[in-house]
């Protein structure tokens, strides 16, 4: 008998059978969404709350900068 095949299962194997658990787990998610990079950018400029924020604080600049010119 060798050495190997008194240990059981090798650590190369058993790590290879986690991966694909949860790589077969996660395609089984159906809260997982698959989007293209262009669809990904898309998206977080949309929802980009720091992004909205600095777009209203323009809009209030530009409105206070025209509320000083009618004075």
């Amino acid at each position: 008998m060798s050495n190997m095949s008194k240990k059981g299962i090798k650590p190369g194997v058993l790590v290879i059978a986690i991966l694909v658990s949860i790589q077969l787990a996660a395609q089984e998610d159906p809260s997982r969404v698959s989007l293209s990079l262009a669809q990904a950018q898309q998206y977080a400029i949309e929802h980009n709350k720091t992004l909205a924020n600095a777009s209203i604080d323009i809009k209030k600049a530009q409105a206070g900068r025209w509320q000083a010119i009618a004075a």
